[in-house]
């Protein structure tokens, strides 16, 4: 069976996730806002948001080189059943670092095997997203979920979503793909 996770050691999380939500809170330069869901640190600021949260420097030690860094913000329980976006620096990333940084605790990540038939009912958005209908999101049955409550290696190229069954909002995440694939973690 395909390993869709594996929780991980990751550095002091609790205070990097906390000093960068507090970056994007305040000095918005440093991000570029691709969708109210989606927010990448700019590839331009990646080695002096390095500088100033030391502390995610220990991923880099412990993973190598940050390809990117995003924190993803839901306003809701609309996260789509998907597959992550493969333009970019994250073309061909098949699993991405994962940490919870706010209202975490009530959501789970689920993932979802799909025969080729209701595979190929996918679309595809212009960030080259695979993703399905709501129905299937609310119907089939997950093969397995993990709630984020510590670091977490996801393989995002594997039809997944997020359920905030908690109801609490926004509900922010980080997620770091590497310049080495983190797949090789999950085999």
């Amino acid at each position: 069976m395909t390993k869709y996770w594996k929780i991980v050691s990751a550095g002091d999380y609790e205070v990097y996730a906390k000093k960068l939500l507090n970056l994007f809170e305040t000095e918005k330069k440093y991000f570029d806002n691709v969708n109210p869901f989606w927010n990448p640190v700019k590839q331009s600021s990646n080695q002096e948001i390095l500088s100033i949260i030391p502390e995610l420097q220990e991923l880099e030690k412990l993973y190598g080189k940050i390809n990117e860094m995003t924190l993803l913000v839901l306003l809701g329980d609309n996260s789509t059943l998907h597959t992550d976006h493969q333009v970019g620096p994250n073309k061909g990333v098949q699993a991405r670092l994962n940490v919870p940084v706010l209202n975490c605790e009530d959501s789970v990540t689920a993932f979802f095997e799909l025969d080729e038939e209701t595979f190929n009912t996918h679309e595809i958005n212009k960030g080259e997203t695979k993703y399905w209908s709501e129905h299937l999101r609310r119907t089939l049955k997950p093969v397995t979920q993990i709630v984020l409550m510590q670091p977490t290696i996801l393989r995002t190229s594997k039809p997944h979503t997020v359920f905030c069954n908690g109801k609490k909002f926004p509900r922010i995440s980080l997620t770091i793909s590497f310049k080495e694939d983190l797949v090789k973690l999950l085999e």
